[in-house]
């Protein structure tokens, strides 16, 4: 008996693409078309990501970035609603967070990836 495979059709695959995008730049795929038809993707250092894909990048827990927020050892968030307000929405610019990890040393010598590229 032939094994039947499945095969995403080509639009399935581009739904499935579009899907994923939206959820990177935290919007709807309706929003991601509407920016690729007007050619108006903001450039990387003005997104905004938020804690949970922070965590999943840097493959700690949520709870970690806060720590460190805490502890003065990483970026503060940018509050989106009233500052005296628990519950309010807070992303990071993704260029502050990456310049961050770049700034980061790595294994026990003390050199940051920057100071480590610039050789």
């Amino acid at each position: 008996m032939a094994k039947k495979t499945s095969k995403k059709s080509r639009s399935d695959e581009l739904t499935d693409v579009l899907g994923k995008v939206a959820g990177l730049l935290n919007t709807s795929p309706a929003s991601v078309l509407q920016l690729l038809e007007q050619g108006q993707f903001p450039p990387p250092e003005e997104r905004m990501i938020k804690v949970s894909q922070i965590a999943a990048w840097m493959g700690v827990s949520e709870a970690v970035i806060y720590k460190w927020i805490r502890e003065g050892q990483f970026p503060p968030p940018v509050c989106l609603g009233r500052e005296d307000d628990p519950f309010a929405t807070k992303r990071w610019y993704f260029k502050e967070v990456r310049e961050w990890l770049h700034g980061r040393p790595r294994g026990t010598g003390g050199k940051s990836v920057k100071d480590r590229n610039a050789k």
